[in-house]
């Protein structure tokens, strides 16, 4: 986003920009670009809180909708996305149609600053507006919240489910690295050891849920996700600081980020 704003999609094979789509200025910057589940759509969300699609193959088939979004993520099987608005509603809208699915309880007055979603698409983890009040868990299916953990009045930076959705993984801008389960109520509690209290950034949990890399003053660690045991440090470079974007390829064995302006990939070997 600058004064041409735009999204760029560039090949992993060659790092050659392969699209570039361009928005007008007055649609508003683009904040966040994901890839559907199922790697068809391509999703962005403008200032405007407008959504946007693209047939993520061929960059065509635009098409676009209203949900007076502030933060969104894509759910497991690929066709439809939670979506926080404006006034702190959740709802999750189906790809497909652009049509509303489900609504998760009243709206709170506040848009959720973080979202999150199991891997198999079935939970959904919202921080409040705040960002230092509370994770609150929903399950999709029943429509019902399953869970709550506190921060201690730790700001969260970013948040992920562990492997089989049933913990919290959080990185807070004092605490570092925090963790907590879904179903027992509290605070969330430290976890990685000196390690995770250098996690300070961006959170990613790898395909397989054996690992998850988080971002450190410099550069990014991949810590084991059993443990917290050190898988790599990648990206200590001095005109780079903390990396951001983090995304584990498909197949677990790389690790890709953008940094200093700089995109980045490096392979994973344990």
């Amino acid at each position: 986003g600058d004064l041409r704003p735009r999204v760029d999609l560039w090949s992993r094979q060659d790092f050659g920009l392969e699209r570039r789509i361009s928005f007008p200025p007055w649609l508003g910057t683009p904040l966040e670009a994901r890839f559907s589940s199922d790697g068809q759509w391509l999703i962005v969300a403008d200032a405007s809180g407008e959504i946007h699609l693209w047939n993520a193959s061929t960059g065509g088939e635009h098409a676009s909708f209203d949900a007076d979004a502030r933060a969104f993520v894509t759910l497991g099987e690929g066709r439809r996305i939670a979506v926080s608005d404006e006034q702190g509603g959740l709802a999750i809208w189906r790809i497909q149609d652009r049509t509303i699915d489900a609504r998760l309880g009243p709206r709170t007055g506040r848009a959720a600053s973080l979202l999150a979603a199991s891997q198999d698409g079935l939970r959904l983890a919202v921080l409040d507006g705040q960002g230092t009040g509370e994770i609150v868990t929903w399950e999709l299916e029943s429509q019902r919240i399953v869970g709550r953990v506190g921060l201690a009045n730790a700001g969260a930076v970013d948040v992920v489910f562990s492997h089989d959705g049933e913990a919290l993984l959080v990185t807070t801008d004092e605490a570092g690295l925090q963790r907590g389960e879904v179903a027992l109520a509290g605070d969330l509690t430290s976890w990685g050891g000196e390690l995770g209290r250098r996690c300070r950034g961006a959170l990613e949990m790898s395909p397989d849920g054996s690992m998850i890399a988080c971002a450190a003053e410099r550069g990014a660690l991949i810590l084991s996700a059993e443990d917290g045991t050190l898988v790599r440090v990648v990206g200590d470079i001095d005109d780079v600081g903390p990396l951001d974007g983090l995304v584990f390829s498909p197949d677990g064995s790389a690790l890709i980020a953008i940094g200093g302006g700089q995109l980045f990939e490096w392979s994973i070997d344990a």
